[in-house]
């Protein structure tokens, strides 16, 4: 069932595509649905108006790749057979650093966006400031569908956030 809805909102999404996400990745049926993510906008409020956008296609797995002024890329993988998501932004070095609490806002506001108001309930606990390493990655998990929410750092600067769902 959920992988049906998954396919009715990736349906519903291509034909009511915004203008930009056609113009940007014409074709593609995944896009509009990365375009309208959390983490989209924050790469938006950020660096921009994208300036490229590459879709991969082998079997099951779709990737979209968004590019950003400076490096800063969107990634988004999909298989809807598995009832799989992943999405990735990944900042690039020596831009304004984006503050822990911000990610942590950022992937909260993903969640929401990914799983619906109840969340996966992911042991946000695990993302604090005291528990994030200065260099690295550190993951927290949810309670519902394999959530997983991801920040690396490097230098304590945030460089990359994700969150990925397997239902």
């Amino acid at each position: 069932m959920a992988r049906s809805i998954l396919i009715a909102c990736l349906l519903a999404a291509l034909w009511t595509m915004p203008a930009a996400a056609r113009e940007l990745c014409p074709g593609s049926d995944i896009a509009p649905t990365a375009m309208a993510s959390p983490l989209y906008r924050l790469l938006v409020a950020r660096y921009g108006t994208p300036s490229d956008c590459h879709e991969a296609k082998q079997g099951d797995n779709q990737d979209l790749t968004i590019s950003f002024k400076g490096g800063a890329q969107l990634t988004w993988s999909v298989n809807p057979t598995i009832e799989y998501s992943r999405q990735d932004a990944t900042l690039p070095p020596g831009t304004k650093p984006l503050l822990l609490p911000e990610a942590v806002k950022a992937l909260r506001a993903t969640e929401t966006d990914a799983t619906g108001d109840k969340g996966c309930r992911i042991a946000w606990s695990k993302l604090s400031a005291k528990d994030v390493r200065a260099n690295g990655e550190t993951e927290a998990s949810g309670a519902v569908c394999n959530c997983k929410a991801r920040i690396t750092r490097q230098n304590s600067a945030v460089v990359k956030l994700g969150f990925s769902s397997a239902c």
